[in-house]
């Protein structure tokens, strides 16, 4: 890999070897935002400024809203919701997470009225709630168009961080409280899991796809599957984080996904629990149950948490509730430190060490005076760090990262203190 690099660096005029008679330039860089694709998460509905205390949004889309109709075999989509929303989040300079429901509480199913009305579907009901029925071919072939299309319009839109998905109650992978679980019927077969997780997750090559840990929850055993999907490119997400009372549990469930070692490759993320006084002392300095939240963030590895009711609590330290926001926010994810930035008239050369607690997701790239490195960010783990060497003549070189993925009103800021 190292000799591949190598030669694709020498064949776009940089290099990530050391060079000689290279001289030391100042640099000094703070980061005062929150950068993209990492921190607390708000819902689109709820957005507050300043828009650089948080980087993401996030939106549920009822699967009825966008799915309606089909013509000759063909399902019709309507994009406006969706892009309406999408649109707005990026006009704050921020990037969206939205996913995708067919199931959630209190309402009618969100499948598509063309669908529920042709002969032999029949969603099951309980106590007075209406639930799935996966028996329908139309509803398994609508559900690979849908993500497929998902994939050619927003594998690569810089507006869109990640998609989740799933099955079940708000996509999280379970109908808990619901009727008895039947497979094939309330809830999808184990084979067309098996058929939807290995579609969707070979579609999106930039955009990451993430499933709830209850895809790991061997006692009501929602993903009969799991261990053929297990391997499969996917990220996760917890919807009851930072909570003991669930703690052993979610714990479970992530061991079984391999989440230690799962983050060096996919982002992991949910939402802050609704437990208890969790979500009232989130960002407290020691937390709600005795451990900060960034302490928290660090030992799971995490890029993202919904963090929705946040602006509508005090934390007990001296920075307003938004600072906190932001502060908390920049504990998430990567986090580029540069260690080192020297030149010798022709060429640049740059040391850059991942000091957060997650790699970035998508491609980033130095920047020297204009001139865009090869060598991407992607994947550089915790505490690794990268030199790279850039081909530019000039003795004052400056510095920036960049990347495709982000929108017109971001910027990827870093730390430097030469």
């Amino acid at each position: 890999m190292r000799s591949f690099l190598l030669a694709v660096g020498l064949l776009a005029g940089f290099s990530i070897v050391h060079g000689q008679n290279y001289v030391n330039v100042p640099l000094k860089s703070n980061i005062t935002q929150v950068n993209p694709m990492i921190g607390l998460v708000f819902w689109d509905d709820n957005y507050f400024t300043p828009y650089t205390a948080y980087s993401l949004e996030y939106l549920y889309l009822p699967v009825n809203n966008l799915v309606i109709g089909r013509v000759n075999g063909t399902l019709q989509y309507n994009w406006t919701y969706l892009e309406n929303r999408l649109n707005n989040i990026a006009n704050r300079g921020h990037q969206a997470i939205f996913r995708p429901y067919y199931e959630y509480p209190g309402d009618p199913t969100a499948v598509p009225a063309f669908l529920k009305n042709i002969s032999g579907y029949k969603g099951q009901v309980y106590s007075g709630e209406e639930f799935m029925d996966w028996r329908s071919a139309d509803l398994r072939i609508l559900h690979l168009d849908m993500h497929t299309q998902f994939a050619l319009r927003y594998d690569s839109d810089p507006r869109v961080f990640c998609v989740e998905t799933g099955f079940g109650f708000w996509s999280e992978y379970h109908i808990s409280g619901g009727p008895n679980l039947q497979l094939g019927y309330n809830f999808p077969s184990g084979e067309f899991q098996l058929e939807a997780i290995t579609l969707i997750t070979s579609l999106f090559k930039n955009t990451p796809v993430l499933y709830s840990i209850d895809i790991a929850d061997i006692y009501d055993n929602w993903c009969p599957v799991f261990q053929n999907i297990s391997n499969l490119p996917f990220g996760s997400f917890d919807d009851s984080s930072f909570a003991n009372d669930t703690q052993d549990w979610n714990d479970g469930n992530k061991q079984r996904l391999g989440w230690w070692t799962r983050y060096q490759q996919q982002p992991l993320g949910g939402e802050i629990a609704y437990e208890d006084n969790v979500q009232q002392h989130a960002l407290d300095v020691n937390g709600p149950e005795g451990v900060p939240l960034p302490t928290y963030v660090a030992n799971y590895h995490y890029t993202f948490l919904i963090a929705n009711d946040q602006t509508t609590y005090q934390y007990n330290g001296p920075l307003t509730q938004i600072q906190r926001i932001q502060q908390v926010g920049q504990t998430f994810g990567y986090k580029f430190t540069i260690t080192s930035f020297q030149t010798n008239g022709t060429h640049t050369q740059v040391t850059v060490q991942n000091t957060g607690v997650a790699p970035a997701y998508k491609n980033m790239f130095l920047q020297v005076s204009g001139v865009q490195s090869s060598v991407s960010l992607k994947y550089l783990q915790p505490g690794s760090s990268l030199t790279v060497t850039v081909q530019v003549n000039t003795s004052s070189p400056t510095l920036k990262i960049v990347s495709p993925f982000i929108t017109s009103k971001q910027t990827i800021q870093y730390e430097a203190n030469l």
